[in-house]
C-alpha cells in the first residue's frame, strides 16, 4: 500500500495529465487519467496515464501513477484535481468499492474511517442471513453486533432474530452509517420462529 504523501502541486498535475470519463466497458482498461505530456509515462500524449496495482492486504488492484519519481493512487490525484481539495490522511472512497471506475462521482472522502468495513456484503459464513446478526449456538440466542473502529460491537442477545436486526438498524441510524451506504435489515422479511413471533402470527 502507498503512503499518503502530500500531492504535487495543482499546477504541476495540469500540465502533465487531465481527467478523462471511464465507460463501464473501460473499467480496468482505463485509469481515469490521460497524458499531456510525453514525459509523463510511457505511453505517449493522449494515452492512459499510470498503471494498475495488485495490493496483497486489501486483496484488490488499484490504479497508481508515477509522477516525478513518487507514486501515488489515480483516485487522489482525480479527486485533487477536480474539487481542488488535497485529501490529506483520508483515504478516497469508491462508493460502488469498484476500484476501477476512477469517475468523479464514484469517489468520496472516507470522512467516517474505513467506510468499506461498513459497506460490503454480508459474509459467506453468516448462516442468519443479516450482517450484524448470528447464532450463538453455545447459549441459543441470537447476537448483535456492529464491527468497525469506533463502534459499540456487541450489541445483546436475543430470543428473536427480529429484535436483533431491530438493534442493528438502531445502532446503524445512530451512527449514520446509512448515510454511507450502509443497507438497513428490512424487518418484515425476517424469518423468525422464536415464541414471540410464532404468537403474533397466529
Amino acid at each position: 500500500m502507498l503512503k499518503f504523501k502530500p500531492l504535487p502541486p495543482l499546477e504541476r498535475l495540469n500540465q502533465l495529465v487531465e481527467i478523462d470519463n471511464i465507460t463501464p466497458e473501460n473499467y480496468g482498461k482505463c485509469s481515469g487519467l490521460i497524458c499531456k505530456d510525453k514525459r509523463q509515462g510511457t505511453r505517449g500524449v493522449g494515452k492512459v496515464a499510470g498503471s494498475r496495482r495488485y495490493e496483497k492486504p486489501r486483496n484488490r488492484s488499484v490504479w497508481v501513477i508515477r509522477i516525478d519519481g513518487s507514486y501515488y493512487y489515480v483516485a487522489r490525484i482525480i479527486y485533487y484535481m477536480y474539487y481542488k481539495i488535497d485529501p490529506g490522511n483520508l483515504e478516497v472512497d469508491h462508493r460502488d468499492r469498484n476500484t476501477d471506475n476512477n469517475n468523479i462521482d464514484n469517489l468520496r472522502l472516507d470522512v467516517y474511517d474505513n467506510i468499506q468495513d461498513h459497506n460490503k456484503n454480508r459474509r459467506q459464513d453468516n448462516k442468519s442471513g443479516i450482517t450484524g446478526v448470528h447464532w450463538r449456538s453455545d447459549i441459543n440466542k441470537w447476537a448483535a453486533r456492529l464491527r468497525g473502529k469506533n463502534m459499540p460491537g456487541h450489541l445483546g442477545l436475543f430470543d428473536c432474530k427480529r429484535e436483533a436486526a431491530k438493534v442493528v438498524n438502531e445502532a446503524i441510524v445512530s451512527n449514520k452509517l446509512d448515510k454511507i451506504g450502509k443497507q438497513l435489515v428490512s424487518l418484515s422479511e425476517v424469518s423468525c420462529n422464536c415464541r414471540k413471533c410464532v404468537t403474533s402470527q397466529e
